[in-house]
């Protein structure tokens, strides 16, 4: 989908006219009108004024997947949900089919009954809302814990470390939602290792400038 039909999409989606995201945007409605019939390219400082008015980011404004044209709805069927990740008494479960493309992580932990998470943290800061769905749980992060009742919601930092641990006497359900393309912690350690070694090999077959012998 190209830009102009991409604002031309999401200025609908907002129920605005090209009038409202231009004064939003501080430019003119003439110059998006132009836009979005790829008469016209906008800068980056411009796309990201008309992103801003539309209340979306660059980096969503220009994914290459489209938009989804209609909702989605998702079986209560915990077993059509594709697994994640699994522990010996939890496991996370994608709440989305593969085949739905989505800029944003929607997960269900399950853990069994008096069962955990491993102690998990991302690279990087990375916003987590938690709700828990079934059950009473502690979340441990950082030093502190919080013990939480069903409907109860949590706001954390995934770069944190933290654990789950059920407190019923049967599975606890826990909707887990980021604005984040999902990748699992452990695959994001495993791709900077690999990187890592990678140039430690890259050092290695270049050798030292003075031609002597590699060494790492």
């Amino acid at each position: 989908m190209e830009i102009g039909h991409k604002l031309q999409y999401y200025r609908k989606l907002r129920g605005m006219s090209l009038r409202d995201v231009a004064r939003n945007a501080h430019c003119s409605a003439s110059f998006l009108s132009q836009v979005e019939l790829e008469r016209a390219s906008p800068t980056l400082k411009s796309l990201e004024k008309i992103c801003g008015a539309l209340s979306t980011t660059v980096a969503d404004f220009l994914r290459t997947h489209s938009p989804t044209a209609h909702p989605i709805i998702v079986s209560r069927d915990r077993s059509q949900y594709q697994v994640a990740m699994s522990w010996n008494s939890a496991r996370l479960l994608h709440i989305l089919a593969p085949e739905v493309q989505s800029s944003f992580t929607a997960l269900l932990l399950v853990i069994d009954a008096f069962g955990n998470t491993p102690r998990r943290s991302a690279l990087q800061s990375c916003k987590e809302l938690a709700t828990i769905l079934k059950g009473n749980v502690k979340f441990d992060c950082g030093a502190e814990s919080y013990v939480l009742e069903t409907g109860d919601s949590i706001y954390f930092d995934q770069g944190m470390p933290h654990q789950w641990w059920s407190m019923s006497d049967g599975p606890a359900e826990v909707l887990m939602t980021n604005p984040n393309a999902f990748i699992l912690f452990e695959q994001d350690e495993e791709n900077v290792r690999w990187q890592i070694r990678s140039k430690r090999l890259g050092r290695k077959k270049k050798g030292p400038k003075d031609g002597g012998s590699p060494v790492e």
